[in-house]
């Protein structure tokens, strides 16, 4: 078996492995295109439950909001007492907080993908998410790029952001 064949077998399998949709769909464009597939999807799967998810999993915050109007975004409490008091339920205030979460996480990876400051000239930096060779953080020269294009479709539940039967 040659080099390439061993990769795309190498590749299909983590895909499969870390459960990714079309395992073999996601090893072929890396093999082929040199696309950092393997890290987009890493840390594409990471969001969901760490930063979107996460506002439905536990709705305790719901209730460990402070009511004291000197913490950083103190208003956000009154604005959920208020919600509170018309009688919203917990869950629904966290399905709104789950889609802004989706939408803060889509807007910032557009922002990271789009790589300058339009606004401050020609003159100032631009930026780029880079492809690392695992734990020893050597880079690989590759760029991650377009990362909010498959957001959507990473959904872990396969519903895309949208609620199951249960509501």
């Amino acid at each position: 078996m040659d080099n390439h064949n061993e990769r795309l077998e190498t590749l299909t399998a983590a895909f499969a492995a870390l459960g990714a949709p079309d395992p073999a769909g996601w090893a072929r464009s890396e093999a082929h295109e040199d696309i950092p597939q393997l890290a987009r999807f890493c840390f594409l799967r990471s969001v969901w439950p760490k930063l979107i998810d996460t506002w439905t999993l536990d709705l305790g915050w719901v209730d460990r909001l402070s009511d004291s109007d000197t913490e950083p975004f103190a208003d956000a409490w009154v604005g959920l007492s208020r919600m509170r008091d018309a009688g919203v339920e917990p869950r629904d205030v966290g399905q709104v907080a789950r889609w802004v979460a989706y939408e803060t996480v889509f807007g910032l990876l557009y922002h990271l993908g789009y790589g300058i400051d339009d606004d401050a000239g020609g003159a100032s930096p631009g930026w780029q998410l880079m492809e690392t060779a695992g734990l020893d953080g050597a880079l690989t020269g590759r760029s991650i790029d377009g990362l909010y294009e498959d957001l959507l479709g990473l959904d872990p539940s396969g519903l895309e952001g949208r609620s199951g039967p249960s509501g």
